[in-house]
C-alpha cells in the first residue's frame, strides 16, 4: 500500500501548526496557572483560594470593627454614667452650700431633691441628642408614609422598630427630664 502526501504531514496537537509535534511546540500550555495558588486551570481574578481568604480577612476585620464599637459602647455608656453621677453630686452640693445642712450627711435621708432645670448636657450628650432627634424625625416621615399608604422597605420598618430604643436612650430621658441644652463650640 503506498501512503500519499498529505498523510507524512506532522500537525501540532496543542497548537494545530504544521511541521512540529506537541513536544516539540513553542506555545505555552493552553490552561492557565493561578499565581495565587499555582495551580492550572484558572487565573488569580478567579482563584477560589484566594476568595475564600479574602472573605475571612472581611469577616475578620468586621468582627474586629464590631469588638471596638462595643468597647467604645461600654466605654460611652460608662461615661455618661459618671457624668450623670457628676451632675448629680455637683448639683447636690452646690444646694447643700446653700443649705443649713447637707442631704448626704451621714444620717441624712437618702433622696436627695436635685433640680433638674440646673442641670445640663455635654456637648457629648448634644451631639448624642441630636443624632438621635434627626433618627426620630426620620422616623416619623415614615410612619406619615406607612399611614399615606405607601409601602415601605424591610430596612424602613427595621428603622421603625427601633423608635422605642431611640427615645429610651439616657440622653433623651434627660432632655424629657428638663436639662437644658448644650451649646456647641465651633469646628474652627
Amino acid at each position: 500500500m503506498a501512503m500519499s502526501a498529505a498523510t507524512d504531514i506532522i500537525i501540532c496537537t496543542r497548537c494545530k501548526g504544521t511541521g512540529h509535534r506537541a513536544a516539540a511546540c513553542s506555545l505555552g500550555f493552553l490552561r492557565p496557572q493561578c499565581s495565587f495558588c499555582k495551580k492550572m486551570g484558572h487565573e488569580e481574578s478567579r482563584c477560589r483560594f484566594k476568595m475564600e481568604q479574602a472573605k475571612r480577612e472581611k469577616e475578620a476585620r468586621q468582627a474586629a470593627w464590631q469588638a471596638r464599637q462595643a468597647k467604645a459602647g461600654q466605654k460611652a455608656g460608662q461615661r455618661a454614667v459618671e457624668d450623670d453621677t457628676k451632675s448629680v453630686a455637683s448639683a447636690a452640693a452646690s444646694e447643700a452650700s446653700t443649705a443649713a445642712s447637707s442631704p448626704f450627711a451621714p444620717g441624712a435621708p437618702r433622696a436627695a431633691v436635685v433640680d433638674v432645670t440646673k442641670l445640663s448636657l455635654s456637648e457629648e450628650e448634644e451631639r448624642e441628642a441630636r443624632k438621635v432627634e434627626k433618627k426620630l424625625r426620620e422616623i416619623a416621615a415614615l410612619e406619615e408614609r406607612r399611614d399615606a399608604g405607601n409601602v415601605l422597605d424591610k430596612l424602613q420598618l427595621q428603622k421603625l422598630e427601633a423608635r422605642a430604643e431611640l427615645e429610651d436612650r439616657c440622653v433623651m430621658r434627660k432632655l424629657r427630664l428638663g436639662y437644658r441644652r448644650a451649646v456647641l463650640g465651633s469646628a474652627a
